[in-house]
């Protein structure tokens, strides 16, 4: 009895332990039999050739060091090891075509005979992997696609936007080249291209370039074009941001060739700022209750509409410059919208009107100004820079303080400098200022200045022996004064501190015949008690030969 009880005891611990091995060595033999299908590479590049993305799928199984080395185009990149935890990123292909490889056929077979357990009904394994495709001499491919939060990289930049490691607030990084996509762009990411004249966003003529579908999305150093005409609507735009979205930035693209180069619609809080946006229907499309944008340093020229306006208030139009457009702004039932500070030339016409009942405005007050009109005919009898009449676009839109000359905007980046400053001089001018910048006087003193000492330098030009003026908006705490010297070529010029200088900013005017010229504004004189430090400072670098400059970003007017 002893012993019978003994073997049923032993028996049961037996199926206890073998149990669980033998359902693994099931499903093993079920997950690793071979209902996939061996192909060589010849077939394999024809299918690949012949596949209909998205739905046909390149299954790359190496590791990534070897996918980043050079891989099939468009392939999909899951190590082997990972692809039953990542399984669900093919959800959708489990009746399509998938053809899977590796470097030389042994781990794509393990991967698809997993891809069979999961009931995956396609499956095509290389036989030879890559090697077989490198020795067929057929392409392989450098991935140009660079999150650089995962560091995973793809060859399409809407690839990566919908991988699963993609996630909000990551930096997609595109290499120079040419991208036929029609980009979706549904989580708040950072699309930045590698240079915007090289990195071209190319659509085909088939419909918008870049849709945003999410809030807080950036989109700089890009060529994006050939969206198709406008014909068809303002989907076909270089850049389409979608109702109810906000806090997107369109930063730093050249923008040609669309519908519309950007459109707005029913949006809120975008800024669209340094864009070159040249030879579309619509340089700017702004519509349908779209409020509170900013529309800041944009080049618009050789549009039919430069910028549209329809149905939208309170967006404010800074330091753009509106140029060679058909119509420059035209104005559709929009109201309380903010143009100042734009240079707006030779439009035919400057605005219009659908309704001219609808009152903007058109400066930003005195002593600031307006915008600068090539066709205002108006005088400046007081020497500020400003027309002394108003220029009238019709009876409810005036700009009441035209510019005399072409507005120009230079961030000053400075890091080491004392006071640790980044700030912004304006500068209104009919001459064509170039170098602006913050440096050290280093030769020897002179009247006015001493080594050492920190000054605005820049270069003016203008056709010869004609009159040019300069009226600037220096922040006082650049040179630590709220009064300048001027001098031209190295003499003495007069100069006048306009009404609205204050204890943070001064209005400063000056003028002078036409030639080419090298401005240098400083502060009057130097406190005797900083001369000496700052000639010992001035030697020392004259000693190593290096000389101190603070380069200077201009904005694109």
């Amino acid at each position: 009895m002893k012993k019978i009880v003994l073997l049923t005891v032993i028996l049961i611990l037996l199926s206890t332990i073998l149990f669980p091995c033998i359902t693994i060595l099931s499903r093993l033999q079920i997950a690793y039999a071979s209902p996939y299908t061996d192909i060589d590479v010849e077939i394999a590049y024809n299918m690949i050739m012949n596949g209909s993305y998205p739905s046909f799928v390149v299954l790359d199984v190496r590791a990534q060091y070897e996918y980043d080395s050079g891989h099939i185009y468009g392939a999909v990149w899951i190590p082997h090891t990972e692809l039953e935890a990542r399984i669900g990123e093919l959800a959708g292909h489990e009746n399509d075509d998938i053809i899977v490889y590796c470097k030389s056929g042994t781990r794509s077979e393990i991967a698809s005979g997993i891809l069979d357990f999961y009931n995956f009904t396609k499956v095509y394994n290389i036989l030879e992997g890559i090697d077989a495709w490198d020795s067929a001499g057929y392409p392989v491919w450098i991935a140009t696609v660079h999150n650089i939060n995962t560091t995973f990289n793809y060859d399409t930049i809407q690839a990566a936007i919908d991988s699963p490691q993609t996630t909000d607030g990551h930096i997609i990084l595109v290499d120079v080249g040419t991208y036929y996509e029609h980009v979706v762009v549904n989580k708040s990411l950072i699309l930045v291209g590698e240079d915007k004249y090289t990195t071209i966003l190319d659509g085909t003529e088939n419909g918008t370039v870049v849709r945003i579908k999410a809030d807080n999305v950036s989109i700089s150093s890009f060529l994006i074009q050939n969206s198709g005409c406008a014909c068809a609507g303002s989907d076909r735009s270089g850049v389409y941001v979608e109702s109810y979205h906000q806090n997107v930035n369109v930063t730093d693209n050249l923008i040609i060739q669309n519908g519309y180069g950007i459109g707005l619609n029913c949006t809120d809080s975008i800024i669209l700022a340094r864009n070159n946006i040249t030879n579309n229907d619509y340089g700017v499309g702004i519509l349908n209750y779209s409020s509170n944008n900013s529309i800041i340093g944009n080049l618009l020229t050789k549009n039919f509409y430069g910028i549209y306006l329809e149905n939208s208030s309170n967006n404010i139009f800074f330091c753009n410059t509106v140029s060679k457009n058909e119509y420059g702004f035209y104005i559709n039932l929009s109201s309380n919208n903010r143009f100042y500070f734009n240079n707006i030339m030779n439009n035919t016409p400057q605005v219009d009107f659908s309704d001219s009942g609808y009152t903007n405005i058109w400066d930003d007050g005195y002593p600031s100004g307006g915008n600068y009109w090539s066709d205002y005919n108006g005088t400046d009898s007081d020497y500020d820079g400003i027309g002394d009449t108003q220029h009238v676009i019709n009876e409810y839109n005036i700009d009441r303080y035209p510019l005399m000359g072409i507005f120009h905007s230079f961030a000053i980046e400075i890091s080491s400098y004392p006071n640790n400053v980044t700030e912004t001089v304006e500068v209104i001018t009919n001459s064509t200022v170039s170098d602006l910048e913050l440096c050290a006087w280093l030769t020897s003193p002179n009247e006015y200045l001493q080594p050492g000492q920190w000054l605005l330098l820049f270069n003016i030009t203008g056709e010869d022996d004609t009159s040019g003026f300069c009226r600037m908006m220096i922040p006082n705490n650049i040179l630590n004064t709220s009064s300048y010297v001027v001098l031209i070529n190295g003499q003495f010029v007069n100069s006048t501190v306009l009404l609205g200088s204050n204890s943070t900013h001064t209005y400063l005017y000056f003028n002078y015949t036409h030639s080419i010229h090298e401005v240098i504004i400083t502060i009057p004189e130097l406190p005797a008690h900083l001369a000496l430090p700052l000639f010992m400072i001035a030697t020392l670098i004259a000693v190593v030969v290096y000389r101190k400059r603070l380069i200077i970003r201009q904005r694109n007017p």
